[in-house]
């Protein structure tokens, strides 16, 4: 078979393959379990930050091969004798289908808020005794910024009459103002690992 014949075979094939490819529902529900290290870039396992993240996820087109997502999340992780925070921000995404299920996020992008609750004794100067007080709820406001990529994976199989997608999520975020006096910003590089499924149910 010469090297041109087999060249147009494999087009006609991939063509065909992605009329087939069935379109992304709109809507999406979304399920992660974090691990939540402080670090600039690269993920560490000990000490163990778990963490928690719920989304909700909009396809903006419906493209067999290029996609454009918007995602809203709450999230939660937690660093002993850190901080417990609460994660409230979107993302825009753009995700590449690659085929057999794959799917690559080689880029995400977003912001939004924290409400950061420290785990330490923590006091606050009152003008009036002219001295430390106690805190009883160290609550701080923050901003966030987010940025990273992900790998997902569909096998097929659903529940509640739903095709559910496994993915591997990382991403750097950046996390201000921490400490106004001496540490502005906090960097983590926390790995996920979620599910996510359709609103809707198939026929």
């Amino acid at each position: 078979m010469r090297i041109s014949t087999l060249i147009f075979c494999l087009l006609c094939f991939g063509a065909v393959s992605l009329r087939a490819q069935e379109a992304p529902a709109r809507w999406a529900i979304r399920l992660d379990l974090a691990q939540h290290p402080a670090s600039l870039a690269v993920p560490r396992f000990n000490p163990l930050h778990p963490g928690l993240r719920a989304g909700l996820v909009y396809h903006w087109n419906q493209h067999p091969r290029h996609r454009l997502k918007q995602g809203a999340y709450l999230g939660y992780f937690y660093h002993q004798h850190l901080q417990h925070a609460a994660q409230l921000y979107t993302e825009l995404s753009y995700e590449w289908v690659l085929g057999q299920g794959v799917r690559l996020t080689p880029l995400a992008l977003g912001g939004g808020y924290v409400l950061s609750v420290s785990d330490a004794p923590s006091v606050t100067w009152d003008p009036s005794s002219q001295g430390y007080v106690s805190q009883a709820f160290p609550a701080r406001s923050n901003w966030l910024l987010s940025l990273g990529s992900e790998l997902a994976f569909s096998p097929g199989w659903e529940i509640a009459r739903r095709p559910f997608t496994l993915a591997l999520t990382y991403r750097i975020q950046v996390q201000g103002v921490f400490m106004r006096e001496n540490i502005p910003v906090m960097a983590y590089a926390p790995l996920m690992l979620g599910l996510s499924l359709p609103l809707q149910a198939t026929d």
